[in-house]
């Protein structure tokens, strides 16, 4: 009895290990609609698999599990009525009319292919993905999503003494990291503001590489119009963006400096 019991313990622990060390991703849906999900990731024999789709009901979460999966990367795609999130550089196939699951779905295939946003995942952890939104003016195409300039925000536009500087900004209590891990870079202790706009995978990508590496941050959401005029005025100042140009995000200050259309984060970071 002894040894039944002991070997029942041994395997409720490896068990419990497992289903610790498993990689997930917990889907958020900030929207008024029922948002379907779906994944692309990475099998040594299938290539890259596309799965969905998961169901996340208005302003509700579900967690997936990716089981053991070792790799760093999925990509990520949704839609919900005419809106659709996914903005990466890679196409994967899906079935737009029910669940599917498809081997090889990087590679010419009969079913509907969609562009899917790039996530990067830590790996035996929970990974939050949000879908928020569409923010007017804001537009999506099948490759990035834009803000297009907005007339509001023009180079004459006048700040009075009541609104704030981009030093202020750094100030305010929002949504900081304060991860002080200094075994990831050098740039741990960098003043790093973010300015992530709605619906944006790469602004998901973004904040999820600043947790990864261990880079403390402030982020501002953009969807808040306080914050989105401070992140134009943070652009205007900056003397890079010129009126009558568009960015996609998200905005990044970095000891004072400005940077926005960001190809490479490790640019920014590592450089």
């Amino acid at each position: 009895m002894k040894k039944i019991l002991f070997l029942l313990i041994v395997g409720f622990a490896i068990l419990s290990q497992l289903a610790f060390s498993q990689t997930r991703i917990s889907f958020v849906n900030n929207t008024e609609e029922a948002v379907n999900a779906a994944c692309a990731k990475y099998n040594d024999k299938t290539g890259w698999t596309t799965e969905g789709w998961w169901v996340i009901e208005a302003h509700s979460q579900k967690e997936i599990s990716l089981g053991d999966y070792q790799y760093d990367i999925v990509y990520v795609y949704g839609y919900s009525g005419d809106l659709e999130w996914g903005n990466g550089e890679y196409q994967f196939c899906i079935d737009p009319q029910r669940k599917f699951s498809f081997a090889n779905a990087d590679i010419n295939c009969s079913a509907t292919k969609k562009v899917f946003s790039d996530f990067y995942l830590a790996v035996g952890e929970v990974n939050e993905w949000t879908f928020d939104p569409l923010y007017e003016g804001y537009e999506t195409d099948d490759e990035t999503e834009e803000y297009e300039y907005v007339d509001d925000y023009t180079e004459d536009y006048v700040y009075t003494d009541d609104e704030v500087t981009s030093e202020d900004v750094r100030n305010e209590d929002v949504n900081t990291n304060e991860n002080t891990n200094t075994n990831v870079n050098n740039n741990t202790t960098s003043d790093v503001v973010i300015y992530t706009l709605p619906g944006c995978g790469m602004c998901s990508n973004a904040i999820n590489y600043l947790n990864k590496n261990g880079i403390k941050y402030t982020e501002y959401s953009t969807g808040n119009d306080e914050y989105n005029r401070k992140m134009w005025k943070a652009l205007y100042d900056s003397g890079k963006f010129k009126q009558g140009n568009s960015i996609y995000g998200p905005v990044i200050v970095k000891n004072n400096e400005v940077f926005f259309n960001i190809d490479n984060l490790d640019n920014v970071f590592k450089k």
